[in-house]
């Protein structure tokens, strides 16, 4: 699987919204081009009275009000109160904060964008026509066909912008249209790069095998069970690459490592408006920054690994978010030579159906006629991350109290023994309601998790299949896991 970011269009998002303040907000009259200044002092806002202060006002004190005006009112999205995770805010924010201004959590888009919405095909097809499109997961999750023609591209742009504004992912076919697939045949990576010693993780434990291992020998389990390492049972392990082929993933280390695969993936990228680095990408905000700017390590980057069609809760990447855009292209997927390829694609859909993808989804999956469903996604609305941190650390300080009283118990008992045995001593440190648990991507949400999630918080993830030669794009700030469930590599 191959992951590119994208920086977005942050720029244009604050242009946007200094327009609506100056327009909507502050309904000031204009006079050759200058703000009147109201007579009524009591009828301005704090925004107001800022751009219509005779002092000099800085752009960043106008931004910063705008946004603090915008933050007022606004509802939670969560059923209950969060308990459980509080943001840590620095010393700079406190000054002149009261105490409920510090606990607010985090807004999306400081509450100003459109909520989240499920379209039907008799709605979108007539605005788009010539677009081919479809919906998934109720309708709340576009799949966008690349246009074959370039006259396409602006309105096949409206339609992407119309859901991505909401902060819903999208996912994109024929995403490997324009790139070169033969240099990605696990045999020609395995020919040319057979002997880099890599690192390789079992991905059911998260435990990094011990030895030393070459890349020809991941890739021949990769196409036949036979062949794989085997775990501690003496079973065909489950592995996946580590930071292949950069240490921590690099984008700048895997375009030296692999310039032609690097430049035939950048060369590939669909939404070039998004994706580009040259003058198309109009709103990639890091390649129009000027060069006296840091940027993002904006990709690419692969994620490799073997399937798993079994095991419903165990995912191939952990609960996590990154803080940029991001696409993800699903390059391969494959069932390995000497497995059953009907009944391993006949698991795979029971696993679809037990995870609670809708009846379209598992068709679809079913379908021999579509390419293989490589990776099963959960993706959550940005705006639901801190309610997943609150779940998680509840579910952690529930874990750690029902230990304690254990402890405390057994303690009681070797007393009234008058035991000798040493009991250690009970974890009495308070549990700390700044730690991000997302940031630790050592969680994979099972269906226990997912329900208490809808149930106490109203949080219900977006789920769907990857299949080969997809991508999806998931918005800054989304929590995501990916479970592979056939043998795939993917692209960021």
């Amino acid at each position: 699987m191959l992951t590119q970011i994208i920086a977005g269009d942050a720029l244009e998002q604050v242009a946007d919204r200094m327009r609506d303040e100056c327009r909507t907000t502050l309904k000031t009259p204009m006079a050759n081009g200058v703000i009147k200044k109201e007579e009524d002092p009591n009828s301005g806002t704090h925004l107001r009275d800022l751009i219509g202060s005779e002092n000099t006002v800085k752009m960043s004190d106008i931004i910063d009000q705008a946004v603090e005006d915008s933050m007022e009112d606004k509802k939670s999205p969560f059923k209950v109160p969060l308990r459980h995770f509080v943001r840590r805010v620095s010393e700079v924010e406190k000054s002149g904060k009261n105490k409920n201004e510090l606990e607010d959590h985090y807004t999306w888009r400081h509450g100003l964008a459109p909520s989240v919405r499920a379209y039907n095909i008799g709605e979108t097809k007539p605005l788009y026509q010539g677009i081919t499109h479809s919906w998934l997961c109720d309708g709340k999750v576009l799949r966008l066909e690349v246009p074959a023609e370039n006259n396409s591209e602006k309105k096949a742009l409206d339609l992407f912008q119309e859901v991505w504004r909401r902060g819903q992912p999208i996912v994109i076919g024929s995403a490997t249209r324009k790139m070169n697939l033969n240099i990605w045949d696990p045999s020609r990576l395995s020919s040319e790069f057979g002997n880099v010693a890599v690192e390789l993780t079992n991905i059911q434990t998260g435990d990094n095998l011990s030895g030393n291992y070459t890349l020809k020998k991941f890739w021949e389990g990769f196409s036949n069970v036979s062949k794989r390492l085997r775990d501690e049972d003496g079973e065909p392990a489950l592995l996946k690459l580590k930071d292949w082929p950069s240490p921590g993933n690099s984008g700048e280390e895997f375009s030296e490592t692999l310039p032609g695969h690097s430049a035939n993936i950048l060369a590939g990228l669909p939404l070039p408006a998004y994706t580009d680095r040259g003058l198309a990408g109009m709103f990639n905000l890091a390649a129009n920054l000027p060069d006296v700017f840091v940027r993002p390590d904006l990709g690419p980057r692969s994620y490799i690994s073997y399937g798993d069609s079994q095991s419903p809760d165990c995912g191939t990447y952990n609960l996590h978010l990154e803080l940029a855009d991001t696409l993800w292209i699903l390059v391969r997927a494959e069932t390995p030579s000497d497995l059953d390829k009907p009944e391993y694609k006949n698991q795979v859909v029971r696993t679809l159906e037990f995870v609670g993808c809708n009846e379209a989804e598992q068709r679809r999956a079913a379908d021999g006629s579509e390419s293989l469903p490589g990776c099963l996604w959960h993706i959550f609305h940005p705006s639901h991350a801190d309610g997943i941190r609150d779940l998680l650390n509840r579910e952690a300080a529930e874990k750690r109290a029902k230990a304690k009283r254990m402890l405390t118990k057994k303690s009681r008992a070797a007393a009234a023994n008058n035991s000798s045995d040493d009991v250690d001593d009970a974890d009495n440190e308070d549990f700390d309601p700044n730690f991000d648990p997302i940031h630790e991507e050592g969680t994979y949400l099972n269906g226990d998790l997912l329900k208490k999630l809808a149930d106490d918080y109203g949080i219900v993830p977006f789920v769907f299949t990857l299949f080969e030669g997809e991508a999806v794009v998931i918005p800054a700030g989304a929590p995501r896991q990916v479970k592979l469930t056939f043998h795939s590599y993917e692209q960021n």
